[in-house]
């Protein structure tokens, strides 16, 4: 599957999806691999993970950008949206930002 169609299908709500190095699992969406999440679907839109990893995963991005850019909530840094999800279980829980919110203060 291209990532254009990877990117798309996580957009619209698909849970399980896989292109070339970009994948969907749940409620996240993965450059590589676990340890690089770029976006998280929330109830009323994203989050988004603006750090810079290589050439492939900055096209990556601007391709799921392209996708959910209107609708990113909020922006975190790899490591404080990895512990977000872990936190919260964003990978199998839809969840509202008002929990990420609580999750932050």
């Amino acid at each position: 599957m291209k990532n254009s169609e990877v990117a798309e299908e996580f957009y619209w709500g698909s849970k399980k999806s896989e292109g070339s190095h970009m994948y969907v699992e749940g409620n996240i969406l993965y450059s590589y691999g676990s340890h690089f999440p770029m976006a998280v679907r929330l109830k009323e839109g994203f989050l988004w993970n603006p750090d810079k990893y290589s050439q492939s995963t900055s096209s990556h991005q601007s391709c799921v950008k392209s996708y959910i850019g209107k609708e990113i909530l909020a922006e975190f840094p790899t490591q404080e949206l990895i512990k977000l999800i872990i936190n919260l279980n964003l990978k199998d829980e839809l969840k509202s930002i008002d929990d990420v919110v609580g999750e932050l203060i």
